[in-house]
């Protein structure tokens, strides 16, 4: 094994604490390598003594990186498996402890500076985990366990019901004299967790839990090494509302809801959370009127409410499923305001800059900032979601379109950057404009996939011909059922998270590439969770999947990669044969858009709406010429 192995090992274990968020710095390759055995590498970094006898290896393909000035005194190390990482942060000190990891494909990080008096960390089990955070402090006695060490099996199926499970620490977490960590604990940062307590599920952040089993006895609180205030680390000393703008047209709105029946205009009735926040006067704006200052003094718990024509915004669900995943990551004590400031039909001129809507974005956006400050919170507004285009589709050409919502983005960034202080980008989330009952997509939505495309400022969480059925359908020819805008709420949330949480790299489901092979198409794209797949539980099979050839037949349609499409059609197409996904229909169905696709991902994301169906990443609607580059109409 050799430091370039021990490197993509370390990439291994930086992929799972990226994954679960966690925040740990993992040490640098250090110059000093020793092997061990076989073809084991010990990697020690400046200032950390480590003996020889510390350390017992029983297998192949491990690596332990020490960081460096890492104290361990009277510590055992040990694995007893193949392929393992154990990974300890630079300025650790470790005293009177026994760790490792037992079996195959397991990783254990312990981040910088965490102090530990003294006690035993097991992780056991293939492919398990233990991930420790940044500027923890454990006492004297602690046990961390993934296993319980011996099997418990179903007597009718001879299956064991005691599998091992990972366990999750986040930063800066205290575990008292004798605490016990239980496999698949989750503890989030800042939490205490007392003396002789049995930690198991999950346990919210900025917490104290004490008792077997460990129950809450106080949230909202921090802690210190010293005893003053003063040395509470900064991050931990306040805490964040992230203020989510939503601007657009009626399906931002909740508009149609008047077409059903009175105890189904509403979905999210009651509010989900108490950190998932909305002005005193809701989460619909004022539309064309200008919003009284006075409706944006005070906050309370979300929840949709009905007025005339209007009913579910995708806000209550969007905050239910962004706090339940920051909680899940081990930050349960930010909060999240949601207000949309949009109008049903109306062009994007008459959304834009001069007009109420966006003045009433300016006043809500500085009502944000004011009630952050009053409550002593940071102000976070990274991104506007943007759910638009119904009022544009037939008389706005691709490129204006494309240059409005540019000009868009720059207003409300230059908004958002005046009233915080911010010189962070703001992004523009949208929707994909699909095709609707009546119409097939038009140039608003390859415009939108121009902009995603071409511009880093603007990213794409779903096309919005997935919307299908009694439940998760459309009212009406184009507005949304409840549960449907609900829906609609988790997928700009997913998006939200993975940028400006996980700062993750989004893609959306999209085309990369198309290469005409005489009668065959080969079609590559970009897939955040591969392999792509045609899904039919939830969309009927749409006839070629969704995809159609301008003037030409296809034969067959085949997935043959895990980011890679194959059409074959009947002859060697036209010059100026046009490659669609999800454009143009055939009869239109009631309940659902007329052209629509089956082509997704494997993302496997949990929803709250819909709990039998993850979130997964679907195509986006395009249009592509097979020869002469993209097809732009003007």
């Amino acid at each position: 094994m050799t430091t370039a192995d021990a490197r993509a090992m370390l990439d291994r274990a930086r992929s799972l604490i990226s994954e679960q968020g966690v925040v740990a710095d993992l040490p640098i390759i250090p110059e000093a390598v020793r092997e061990i055995g076989d073809g084991n590498l010990l990697l020690v970094g400046e200032g950390s003594n480590v003996e020889p006898a510390q350390v017992s290896i029983k297998g192949s393909g491990n690596v332990i990186v020490i960081g460096k000035g890492v104290l361990l005194q009277k510590a055992q190390i040990g694995i007893d498996g193949n392929a393992g990482v154990i990974a300890i942060g630079d300025g650790a000190a470790i005293r009177n402890a026994r760790f490792g990891i037992r079996y195959n494909n397991c990783t254990l990080v312990l981040g910088r500076k965490l102090a530990w008096r003294g006690g035993m960390l097991f992780c056991t089990g293939n492919n398990v985990h233990v991930l420790v955070g940044n500027d923890c402090m454990f006492a004297d006695k602690v046990m961390i366990r993934t296993s319980d060490g011996h099997g418990i099996f179903n007597l009718a199926t001879g299956d064991r019901i005691n599998s091992p499970d990972s366990v999750i620490i986040h930063e800066h977490v205290w575990l008292g004299n004798s605490a016990r960590v239980s496999k698949g604990c989750v503890i989030g940062g800042g939490t205490v967790v007392g003396q002789n307590s049995i930690a198991s599920g999950s346990l919210h952040g900025r917490s104290i839990y004490a008792g077997a089993p460990a129950r809450k006895l106080r949230s909202n609180i921090a802690w210190s090494r010293g005893e003053s205030f003063r040395s509470v680390p900064e991050k931990f000393k306040r805490t964040t509302l992230h203020f989510i703008p939503h601007g657009g047209q009626s399906l931002a709105t909740g508009a149609g809801a008047k077409y059903l029946p009175v105890d189904d205009r509403i979905y999210s009735k009651i509010p989900p959370t108490d950190r998932g926040l909305m002005f005193n006067s809701g989460t619909r704006g004022a539309g064309d009127e200008l919003v009284n200052p006075s409706d944006l003094v005070n906050v309370e718990a979300a929840h949709e409410r009905y007025s005339s024509y209007n009913g579910e915004t995708p806000g209550t669900a969007l905050m239910a499923w962004l706090i339940a995943e920051l909680d899940r990551g081990g930050n349960s004590w930010d909060t999240v305001l949601y207000r949309t400031h949009a109008k049903g039909g109306r062009e994007i001129a008459r959304l834009s800059r001069g007009n109420p809507p966006f003045s009433n974005f300016e006043r809500e956006v500085a009502g944000a900032a004011r009630i952050a400050q009053e409550s002593s919170r940071d102000i976070n507004i990274p991104a506007v979601l943007w759910t638009q285009g119904e009022a544009d589709r037939n008389n706005t050409d691709r490129r204006g379109y494309a240059e409005s919502l540019r000009r868009l983005r720059c207003d409300y960034e230059a908004v958002i950057q005046r009233v915080t202080g911010s010189t962070a980008p703001v992004a523009l989330l949208l929707d994909q404009l699909a095709a609707s009952f009546r119409y097939n997509a038009s140039d608003i939505a390859l415009a939108q996939l121009d902009l995603v495309e071409t511009d880093p400022n603007f990213y794409l969480s779903t096309p919005k011909y997935i919307f299908a059925g009694d439940v998760f359908g459309l009212i009406d020819t184009v507005h949304l059922r409840p549960r449907a805008t609900a829906l609609l709420g988790e997928y700009q949330a997913k998006a939200w998270k993975a940028l400006f949480v996980d700062r993750a790299k989004w893609t959306g489901l999209r085309p990369r590439s198309l290469v005409v092979n005489g009668r065959t198409i080969q079609l590559e794209l970009y897939v955040p969770k591969p392999p792509i797949a045609p899904h039919l539980s939830k969309l009927a099979r749409a006839r070629n999947f969704g995809f159609r050839v301008t003037g030409e037949k296809i034969e067959t349609v085949t997935v043959v990669g895990p980011e890679h499409i194959e059409i074959r059609l009947e002859r060697i197409p036209q010059r100026l044969a046009l490659l669609e996904y999800a454009f143009t229909g055939g009869t239109p169905e009631v309940g659902r858009a007329r052209a629509w696709g089956n082509i997704c991902d494997s993302d496997e994301t949990p929803s709250i709406v819909r709990p039998d169906e993850p979130l997964r990443n679907y195509l986006a609607v395009f249009q592509r010429s097979l020869f002469d580059g993209d097809a732009v109409s003007d």
